[in-house]
């Protein structure tokens, strides 16, 4: 090394005094990034929209003959046996991924703090500037927006024994808990 540079590490140990030195050199540089990143922290703080977030829990109740039964149809199944009733368990991830139910969720009249009156989430997120349109591209277009902020909202996890859970997040409380 040159005798120049200030050696911070000597014998496996910090100098503490070299790495002040360092530090202070620098203090220009570290004082932009500091005061950048504090003006970026306050200005996403300032535009970001607050959202809250409601989760409810649902441990599927089945009884121990069905779930036998199913695990026996199951088997006759992979053999190529047909047990007469196709009927699967139907899993609550996959209707909650359902284009039908959130379908209905978008649909569905909620009550808002916004509003004076009941208001679907297309109303609700303005996706169609207030106004009903006859235009039924608009209208899918404004389904298939609402659809996608929805699916970015709600989170589903199963977890190891069984139960699952449901989080939403809307930009106001009671909403985000009636959605869930």
């Amino acid at each position: 090394m040159n005798k120049n540079k200030l050696q911070i590490i000597k014998d496996d140990e910090i100098d503490v005094k070299a790495l002040f030195l360092v530090l202070w050199n620098a203090k220009q540089t570290l004082i932009i990034f500091a005061l950048s990143m504090t003006i970026l922290g306050v200005i996403y703080s300032l535009t970001k929209i607050p959202l809250y977030m409601s989760t409810i829990s649902i441990y599927p109740s089945e009884s121990n003959d069905i779930n036998k039964m199913t695990e026996l149809r199951k088997m006759a199944h992979a053999f190529s046996i047909d047990t007469g009733n196709s009927e699967m368990s139907l899993d609550i991830g996959d209707i909650i991924s359902s284009r039908n139910f959130q379908k209905k969720l978008i649909y569905n009249k909620w009550q808002s703090k916004k509003w004076d009156e009941p208001v679907d989430l297309i109303k609700f997120w303005k996706l169609n500037d207030y106004e009903e349109s006859n235009d039924r591209n608009t209208n899918i277009e404004n389904e298939w927006n609402a659809i996608e902020i929805l699916e970015n909202r709600i989170e589903f996890v199963k977890t190891k024994t069984g139960l699952f859970k449901i989080s939403v997040w809307m930009e106001e409380k009671t909403l985000a808990s009636d959605l869930a």
